[in-house]
């Protein structure tokens, strides 16, 4: 550690003494000055860091677990995840070739069950995998950083984004789909996709797209047909069971007035199902315009800080995570409220922090501690430069 010892270097700041100065006795006075290694915080830790990474332990080999020093290996867990029983599961496999699967995610949920006390508890895997999505496809993007728009960057990048929508659109989840393919679609234009790209790209998207539906209109199944038709013709009675629950949005929305009917009064206008994707209808209705500005500048406030904190990252890597944090909870804040206010068709995305959801909630929860993290290794990278300096 001496050899990494740089003078001036700090790791500890502390605050001016405010007990009066005494001298110590001369024969307990050093007579010259305590040699020790000046490294900064930053030095230290990366260094005590590497000398626990050359000791032998359950990721270097073989440990004995049977000793008193250690009962538990939680690389157990990894082992298990990589079997191929769960790699090589499909969503559409049958129950009786996937039993093994579902046997462990019982017990899972058992033990959320123990550890929170509810009766019954569900994750959405497409939840976590947005998480993971940001993050691969973050690296990916420091990777290939300011050759983004070489054509086998640019596939693989591609490919990156196209194949987990893929595999949601195939569950069944098109709403979140969609999300996946916007989240990717920001992440590259902010990590330097041509301008002309973009726009070469959103003109086939919206011809390509007009043109399957008009030669094959069977590949978007009937409800979701009338979902946008209920868009377009939201009075037409073909639609009335479609255009329902918009309509009745709709009207809570309009009759809240400024100041809304009251969350505790009773007379709010009763939406099907508010309490999910739909409950921006029933805040606008109980706490009127302005609780919704309320609602919607909070949300802003959290985007653009999120913005914010990506913008000032000096690192690539930091720099992506946060603009990937950003799109996912800018898009559904902007998908949802459209479909409230009737402008987008329902396609089940939900409000972040305020819609029911489990999933939906610990997912923004641990968007917002990663953006934390990223913004605290900024703020000391920079006071590390500012000693050095």
């Amino acid at each position: 550690i001496f050899e990494q010892s740089h003078p001036g270097h700090r790791s500890q700041f502390l605050p001016a003494s405010d007990v009066p100065a005494a001298a110590l006795p001369e024969e307990l006075a050093r007579e010259s000055a305590l040699d020790l290694p000046e490294l900064t915080e930053g030095e230290l830790a990366r260094h005590y860091e590497a000398l626990a990474q050359q000791v032998h332990g359950v990721n270097k080999g073989f440990y004995p677990l049977g000793s008193c020093t250690m009962k538990y290996n939680p690389r157990i867990d990894e082992d298990v995840a990589a079997l191929p029983g769960f790699t090589g599961v499909h969503p559409l496999q049958s129950e009786t070739t996937s039993r093994g699967c579902r046997e462990v995610l019982r017990q899972a949920e058992e033990r959320l069950t123990a550890i929170t006390g509810m009766d019954r508890m569900t994750f959405q895997p497409a939840e976590l995998a947005k998480i993971s999505f940001i993050l691969t496809l973050a690296l990916h993007l420091s990777q290939v950083r300011g050759q983004v728009n070489r054509p086998k960057n640019l596939l693989l990048l591609f490919v990156h984004i196209a194949l987990p929508a893929a595999a949601i659109h195939v569950q069944g989840d098109d709403g979140t789909a969609l999300v996946f393919l916007g989240i990717g679609l920001v992440m590259l234009y902010a990590g330097g996709l041509s301008h002309w790209l973009v726009a070469g790209g959103l003109t086939a998207g919206v011809v390509g797209g007009a043109a399957l539906l008009t030669l094959r209109p069977g590949i978007l199944k009937g409800y979701q047909f009338k979902r946008i038709l209920a868009v377009l013709t939201p009075d037409d009675p073909a639609l009335a069971d479609i255009t329902y629950q918009q309509n009745k949005g709709a009207m809570a929305i309009g009759t809240g007035g400024l100041t809304g009917q009251g969350l505790l009064s009773g007379e709010h206008i009763f939406v099907p199902n508010a309490w999910n994707d739909f409950i921006f209808a029933y805040l606008a209705n109980v706490l009127g315009f302005l609780g919704a500005a309320a609602v919607l500048l909070l949300l802003f406030a959290l985007c653009l800080r999120t913005l914010r904190t990506g913008l000032q990252c000096p690192d690539a890597l930091g720099c992506n995570i946060c603009v990937g944090i950003f799109a996912a909870l800018f898009l559904q804040c902007v998908i949802n409220i459209g479909m409230n206010l009737q402008v987008l068709p329902v396609i089940g995305v939900t409000l972040p922090f305020f819609s029911a959801g489990g999933s939906s909630v610990v997912m923004m929860y641990l968007c917002v501690g990663i953006v934390l993290s990223v913004g605290m290794n900024t703020r000391r990278s920079k006071l590390e430069m500012q000693q050095i300096l």
